[in-house]
């Protein structure tokens, strides 16, 4: 049967076909988020949890949805069908990111194809600045962890009045050094910044403006300085440690930052808000599309969840048979005595003592973010790494990287793919023949 091209541009709307990828494209990107605070803490503390995603983004994406909808009813344009039809082929892929990527494209697409006052482009911008927290910002830090990691750490120095090597901090007291983490960083903080701002703007539908660039700013900065002001009072404060940084004080950072980027947001268009528009049209999802979207829905989720039955495990969790069994059964061999310590770094250490000798090794993030805190430990102590099978005086950071993400792509597909972790090695001047061979051969 031949189906008119005109009869079928016409069988669903723009806003249903681009609302509906929306949805799909939204809850494949989240997937891997969600299957891993499942596993993690559980289906009712998850959901409590909004499965570790902010309230933002799901506000944010919400109303996306309900502006595209509410935008009067348009035709489906046959590049509609192409570019819905490319979306569809990257949500279908196993590897959960790439759907931020396509939601990021099918954004423009729309930004480009609809006139600048619509609803539709308002809800464009919504749904483009979705990806950032969720995607962009990610990529960024993984691409310039250290700099960002080492601006806060700057931040934090300047505060407390204390030595910084890299992103690691001497406390107060000088008992010893806080290093800032990449959950601890404020660009998470930031995106969600501007995607609020640009959620209450759109949403409102206020008109842009060059002032728009300064209350952003202003926004971004407070976002960093409740962070930096957070990091500063354990800098301060160690004893204090687990209430700052536990759930009490990451729940008070937490909403005195939505609090007060809510605030400045309202206060910035509350003299600029437009007459009320017309509300659009109310938009009945057709059956056919409906069915068709759920159908895509069920079978990318299903690629991702046999993905994601195969996900990238925590480095402690993959690495375990190496570190720490693997290191202590070598070096008790070697005459030494061994310990495992976990002091208020976060690192686990091995240590091993043989007289004088002491020698101390520890697993280390292949992104290199312990990098500061062990050249500030190590002061006149021998440091030295080990990865794949050979030693380095400084971590080589484009291999252990480059090996990480390797290995994350090749389960993301289904494949096996073992990781091999990155030691650092601690050793006193009276160390003299350390295994280093036998340990490098360990991370190979």
């Amino acid at each position: 049967m031949i189906v008119n091209g005109q009869a079928a541009a016409t069988f669903v709307s723009r806003n249903e076909l681009f609302a509906g990828l929306a949805v799909v494209g939204f809850a494949n990107g989240i997937s891997e988020r969600v299957s891993h605070a499942v596993a993690d803490i559980g289906i009712v503390a998850a959901l409590v949890s909004t499965f570790d995603i902010s309230a933002i983004v799901w506000v944010a994406w919400g109303l996306s949805l309900v502006i595209l909808l509410r935008s009067p009813m348009q035709p489906v344009r046959r590049s509609d069908w192409l570019v819905a039809s490319g979306a569809l082929l990257a949500f279908l892929g196993p590897v959960a990111p790439l759907s931020w990527l396509a939601l990021a494209a099918l954004a423009i697409y729309l930004l480009r194809t609809s006139p600048h006052s619509s609803l539709f482009h308002r809800g464009a911008w919504i749904l483009l600045t979705l990806t950032v927290p969720m995607f962009w910002s990610r990529l960024l830090f993984a691409i310039l962890s250290d700099t960002i990691l080492q601006g806060d750490a700057l931040l934090v120095g300047w505060l407390v009045g204390t030595p910084r090597s890299g992103n690691a901090i001497q406390l107060a007291d000088g008992s010893g050094y806080l290093w800032i983490a990449p959950a601890c960083s404020s660009l998470a903080n930031v995106s969600l910044a501007i995607l609020c701002w640009v959620t209450v703007n759109k949403g409102m539908g206020r008109s842009s403006s060059l002032w728009d660039v300064g209350w952003i700013v202003l926004a971004c900065a407070a976002v960093v300085a409740i962070n930096v002001t957070r990091i500063s009072l354990i800098g301060f404060y160690p004893a204090y440690f687990d209430l700052l940084h536990g759930p009490v004080g990451a729940t008070v950072a937490s909403w005195l930052t939505l609090g007060i980027v809510i605030a400045i947001c309202i206060l910035a268009v509350r003299r600029d808000l437009p007459a009320r528009a017309n509300s659009g049209s109310a938009v009945k999802i057709q059956p056919g599309l409906g069915i068709g979207l759920s159908l895509a829905l069920v079978a990318s989720l299903f690629l991702k969840v046999s993905g994601l039955a195969h996900p990238t495990p925590s480095p402690a969790v993959d690495t375990a048979p190496v570190f720490p069994d693997e290191v202590t059964t070598l070096l008790e061999q070697q005459g030494f005595h061994m310990k495992l310590l976990t002091p208020k770094d976060d690192l686990p250490w091995v240590v091993g003592t043989a007289g004088d000798c002491q020698v101390r090794v520890t697993k280390v993030a292949p992104q290199g973010w312990q990098q500061g805190l062990l050249t500030a430990l190590a002061q006149d102590q021998h440091l030295v790494y080990l990865f794949d099978g050979a030693s380095y005086l400084e971590q080589p950071m484009m291999r252990t990287r480059a090996d990480f993400y390797w290995t994350r792509l090749n389960r993301y597909l289904g494949r096996k793919a073992p990781s091999r972790p990155v030691l650092a090695v601690l050793s006193t001047s009276a160390c003299e023949n350390l295994p280093l061979r036998e340990l490098a051969d360990l991370s190979g």
